[in-house]
């Protein structure tokens, strides 16, 4: 009786035991934290202990099951987090970045739940993180208008969520392709209930990473608002010895009106030694609101990084912008500038030292 009993737990435990060596659950994260400067906000300077600013805190449980013959079961949930205040990046939902469930096999990457488009400056390699959209992510879908004149679309480059949808992508030697839909139950991060397509075609080989992202909102002019209905991304680097060479382009456009947003930025990322990176970029956003009536926004950034260990890293930048048509939109830094409001004239400038780490 004693050795049934032994048989019968040697059974049940045996086949548990071979379950967990497959299956693994990770908990992983960024936090970011610094001080901003900011030389004019509505007419006065302003000085800031703020976070998210050069990346977005985050933690994340990342799940993986291996399910045997090339299929594995994944998903992730991912919250935002500000390590200044405590609260969390969305109030209406706690996992307000991804929250996804799906299957990995020799077909592709097939997921389910809340995800970023394929726009978003993750999916589209632009190579070192110091020049992740100053103008793209910033400026472009983020400057107060003047004289009743609303802000310009957004490019989607500094990252939208979409509830409801399916995203597949699937890798072929150095090319991946990628295609996305939102159900007509879903919504936007600005709210709007909308169905949606999203494609990604990228190439990473050696020195070079092109990608090329496309979205569409099938929204109704009720609901664009200052939404795209329409985006096309371009981001590219070549790595030649210790620079890095990085450029991208967006083209977003209304349905219904004759808003448009052109960002353009080109860049250099220069490894001076092991720990530390120092680089300059050079953006130009191109911008017609909703009115018809636009304006040039030009921006210069510079900074550089050092990384203390592995998962840690301190970091300055500096940007200057200017509007060529201050009757419309003032000067407003983008990302990483961090500024919470427009310039009080054609032109702003941010100076901010910060410290990230990954875990």
């Amino acid at each position: 009786m004693q050795r049934t009993k032994w048989a019968l737990l040697l059974a049940a435990v045996m086949p548990m035991s071979a379950y967990a060596q497959s299956s693994s659950v990770t908990l992983y994260g960024l936090l970011d934290a610094g001080i901003s400067y900011v030389n004019n906000v509505g007419g006065h300077s302003a000085v800031y202990a703020n976070s998210g600013i050069w990346q977005a805190g985050r933690f994340g449980f990342l799940g993986r099951e291996d399910l045997g013959g090339g299929y594995a079961a994944i998903f992730r949930l991912e919250s935002g987090v500000s390590p200044t205040t405590g609260t969390a990046g969305n109030s209406s939902s706690f996992f307000s970045r991804q929250s996804y469930l799906g299957v990995e096999s020799p077909y592709g990457r097939l997921t389910l739940g809340r995800q970023y488009d394929f726009l978003y400056v993750t999916s589209l390699p632009l190579g070192a993180e110091l020049f992740a959209g100053p103008v793209i992510a910033g400026v472009a879908g983020g400057p107060g208008g003047t004289a009743g004149n609303i802000g310009p679309i957004d490019s989607h480059f500094g990252g939208t969520n979409y509830n409801n949808t399916a995203k597949w992508t699937k890798d072929w030697g150095p090319v991946t392709v990628g295609y996305m839909h939102g159900f007509s139950d879903g919504s936007t991060d600005n709210g709007t209930s909308t169905r949606m397509d999203s494609a990604l075609l990228s190439y990473h080989q050696g020195p070079i990473n092109v990608g090329v992202g496309w979205t569409q909102d099938h929204l109704s002019a009720a609901q664009s608002g200052n939404t795209a209905n329409r985006v096309l991304g371009i981001k590219a680097n070549y790595k030649l010895g210790d620079f890095t060479l990085l450029g991208s382009y967006a083209n977003a456009s209304s349905r219904w009106s004759p808003a448009r947003n052109q960002p353009l930025e080109f860049g250099v990322d220069y490894q001076v030694n092991v720990a530390t990176h120092a680089g300059i970029a050079v953006e130009q956003a191109v911008v017609t609101n909703a009115a018809g009536v636009g304006t040039t926004l030009r921006q210069v950034t510079a900074g550089a990084n050092y990384a203390l260990s592995k998962r840690t890293l301190v970091y300055a930048i500096g940007a200057i912008n200017r509007s060529s048509n201050v009757n419309v939109y003032h000067g407003f830094v983008g990302l990483p500038g961090g500024a919470t409001a427009p310039s009080s004239g054609d032109a702003q400038s941010v100076l901010r030292v910060g410290m990230i780490t990954f875990f």
